[in-house]
This record gives structure tokens, sequence and C-alpha cells, in this order.
């Protein structure tokens, strides 16, 4: 009987790190060998999220809290905006730690990589999972139990150079002074060196952490100061803070309503005004950090938007992929598509607000 011919490892691993994340995962019970490459290999890991990166194959997915804390969906931004209300194709994701109870943020993602931080009366939490594989690990907090703050300004990013994860967090604490009140504190955390370091804000940047999210684009963290309508840029590879121009409006009588990244990469701003509120401008910064290059790309028109019961000046985040939008703001995610500027889908919560945000599949994970 003829001999039965078997790649060599070199070529298998080279066809399963052009598979999808899904398929990858279907493939752990092949063999012992398959499973530890594709759950324990991050090398492995690695390569395929590259190369997934540099084909533009990478799937997208929004995690989204509803109900109650521990109740987490993932919601595919392909799926057709006819479906996107049916609740029957979100894929739920449970990882034990939210079984704790008390509030979620969502601080972020990078690389398929979601960082969360569940704060129970005065202590605070942070962790790190992949919401595709399962995996989760908790992070050293920048607080101690007996301290009592408050988080309300986070953001997370990838730097290349070090390989290296780091999170800013920007949360209230109790001044222990004779006179006692509430001061800003500003920390960062890095995974590589895996401690936390305090931040001091520059002298003449009142009104900095303004802005209601930090959006990521050229490893640097980004946010609005409404205050001055100008737009601040944390550069996380030197942990320096500087100003980024903003589009030189004319008095169109509407504010700024949040920062984000378009689908092709770029920094994005939406303005609309107050109220009421029935459609909302995107700017787009077409190149990085020149002025002139900001350009309105589109106007969207959103009934939901204008509705008094869900707070139009109060938009928590947004999301613009290649043909829709994703908006949300305290309990109402919707969905608007561009070509027809209106409503498909629309994800409604009752008694507990939303938290969302956008991941890409991968088998990511952190080396303990």
């Amino acid at each position: 009987m003829a001999g039965v011919d078997v790649l060599p490892v070199e070529i298998i691993l080279q066809i399963l790190s052009r598979l999808p994340v899904k398929s990858l995962l279907r493939f752990t019970c092949v063999s012992k060998q398959w499973r530890f490459v594709i759950k324990s290999d991050l090398e492995f890991a690695k390569s395929q999220f590259k190369l997934a990166s540099e084909h533009k194959t990478l799937n997208r997915r929004l995690l989204c809290t509803g109900v109650s804390p521990e109740q987490f969906v993932s919601l595919d931004l392909k799926m057709p905006a006819s479906s996107f209300g049916d609740k029957s194709l979100y894929r739920k994701v449970n990882f034990p730690f939210l079984q704790q109870g008390g509030k979620v943020k969502q601080l972020g993602s990078c690389n398929g990589l979601v960082f969360l931080v569940l704060e129970d009366e005065s202590r605070i939490k942070f962790y790190v999972c992949n919401p595709s594989t399962g995996f989760f690990k908790q992070l050293p907090s920048p607080v101690s139990d007996e301290e009592d703050v408050v988080t309300y300004r986070i953001g997370v990013g990838y730097v290349s150079a070090t390989d290296d994860y780091k999170v800013l967090v920007g949360y209230l604490e109790k001044d222990p002074g004779e006179d006692p009140g509430v001061v800003e504190a500003i920390q960062i955390f890095s995974l590589r060196a895996h401690c936390w370091k305090r931040i001091e804000e520059p002298g003449g940047t009142g009104g900095v952490y303004v802005s209601p999210s930090m959006a990521l684009c050229n490893e640097t963290l980004h946010w609005l100061s409404f205050e001055r309508d100008q737009l601040f840029a944390f550069d996380l590879a030197k942990e320096e803070l500087r100003t980024m121009p903003l589009p030189n409006f004319s008095q169109d009588g509407m504010n700024f309503g949040d920062i984000g990244v378009s689908h092709e990469g770029c920094l994005c701003v939406l303005r609309h005004c107050l109220r009421p509120c029935d459609s909302i401008d995107f700017w787009v910064m077409r190149e990085y950090g020149v002025r002139d290059t900001w350009t309105k790309q589109f106007r969207l028109f959103n009934l939901m938007l204008s509705d008094p019961l869900d707070k139009p000046w109060k938009l928590i985040r947004f999301l613009v992929t290649e043909n829709s939008t994703f908006g949300w703001t305290d309990y109402t995610l919707a969905r608007i598509d561009h070509k027809e500027e209106e409503k498909h889908g629309l994800y409604v919560v009752r008694g507990y607000p939303i938290c969302i945000t956008d991941y890409e599949e991968s088998l990511v994970w952190i080396n303990e």
C-alpha cells in the first residue's frame, strides 16, 4: 500500500494562518497539535492577525451590554440591515468575572482584545479579554480598594515598536488635604512593564479631558476639548500630549458631538445641533495632522436623534463602516444606511445603559 503523503508542518501553519478565526476555532477538534497551535501559540495568533489585516479580511464585530452587565452579546457588522434587530442572531459572550456584578465600562479594543473596567461601589477592576476565544486576564488596579474613585475618561492602544498595550485612565479621587474635595488623576498602564504611571497634565491645557470617548489612530489617543474647540492627542509611544487642528468651521449653529475613526482609518468628528437634532455631519481628516484635509464626508438624517427620550445631545459614540453608521445614546443603538439615509435597524434597551465597543475577530491573547 502506498504511503500517505503528509504536508510539512510549516506548510500546514501557512495554510491555517490564512483562514478566518471562526473556521480555525472549529478546527481545534482536528488534532491535539492543531488545538495547541490555534489556542496556545501566541506567535501563530499574531501571524494570523497580521495576514488578515494586510489582506483586509478581518471580521469586525460589536460587543454590546444590554439589560444587565453580565449579558454581553456580539453583533456581526456585516449582518444584513434587515436582520439588525433580530436578537436571535446575536452571539452571547460569557466571562466569569462579569458574574461579580457592578457597572461595566468598555475601555476600547486592539488586535481583537477588549479592555474592560468593572466598578463595584468604590472598587475598580481592570480586565483584558478576547470575545472570540474566551480568553481573559485581570490587570492590576491603579488604586487600592480603600480609595474612593470613579473612572470617567478611558482609552487603550497598541504600540507596535515595543509590542506593548497601554491603557489611559482618567478618574476622580478624593483630596486627602485639609480642605477635602475631588481632584482629577490621569494614569497610564503598560502591559509590558506591568505597572501604572501617573501622568501630569501640562500647564495651560485646562479643559483637555472633557470628551465622552477617545479615538485611536496612528497609535495615538485623540479626544475633544469642547471649551476650546480643540483636538488633543496623546502619543502612546512617547507618552506625550499635543494639540491637533480641527476644521475651520463657519457659524453653522452646530456643536461637536464626538470623535471616532472612519472605516478608512481616518480621524472623524461629528457635529450636530443641541436640540432638536435630526441630522449629524461627519467630518474626516484625510491626511493625518493636516488641517486643510478636513472634509465633510456626509450628513446623516436619523429621526431617533430627535427623540427627546434619547437626549440627542448626549450621543455617546459612533462607528462608521463602509456602508453604514452605527450610533448609540444611553439606551438606544441604531444602524443607518449611507445610501438611503434611513433607519434600517434599531436595538432598544430600557432600564440599563448600552455599552458598545467594536473589535476584530482574532486569536490574540496576552502572555502570562
